[in-house]
């Protein structure tokens, strides 16, 4: 599991990482595959994805690539348990 922050200018989505460079790199790094990842909004606030993950399952491991908003942190309880839900499905 990788976090990082993401621009606050729109909401979370796919196109997040595939725009940034950094978030990229990150993801080629931790050997997470963008185009078969799966997109998990962990939390929101009205309509927009303030946390979300890119989860995929590489090498026989299960790979995430947590997104939060500026300098928000990881999600609390709630959150935590999608994510750790994702990992356990992919």
């Amino acid at each position: 599991m990788s976090p990082q922050a993401a621009p606050t200018g729109a909401p979370l989505g796919r196109e997040t990482v595939t725009r940034s460079q950094w978030l990229t790199w990150i993801a080629k790094l931790a050997g997470l595959d963008l185009e078969d990842a799966k997109f998990v909004p962990l939390v929101g606030k009205g309509s927009k994805t303030t946390c979300a993950a890119l989860v995929s399952f590489e090498d026989v491991n299960p790979k995430a690539l947590v997104l939060m908003m500026g300098a928000a942190g990881l999600p609390g309880e709630k959150g935590l348990r999608k994510l750790a839900a994702a990992l356990r499905e992919s």
